[in-house]
């Protein structure tokens, strides 16, 4: 009579595939950091981009660029 062969994953394979995931873990994370940084540069470079389109164009219709005590209207 044959005993069942009980299905899983030893200690060992799991030791193994955790050390893989670590690695792979501790390589991309930096990479996925300077990505995060690279586009919060981006996006202050476009929003000080903005700021200097909407004061030229405010100067060119009322011929002065606003100031901190102006309001928008």
């Amino acid at each position: 009579m044959k005993t069942p062969q009980k299905s899983g994953f030893t200690l060992i394979e799991m030791i193994g595939v955790l050390a893989i995931i670590g690695i792979l873990a501790s390589v991309v994370a930096p990479r996925v950091i300077e990505s995060i940084r690279d586009a919060k540069v981006t996006s202050a470079v476009a929003s000080v981009s903005a700021a200097k389109t909407a004061a030229i164009g405010y100067y060119q219709r009322y011929d002065n660029f606003p100031l901190d005590t102006e309001t928008a209207t």
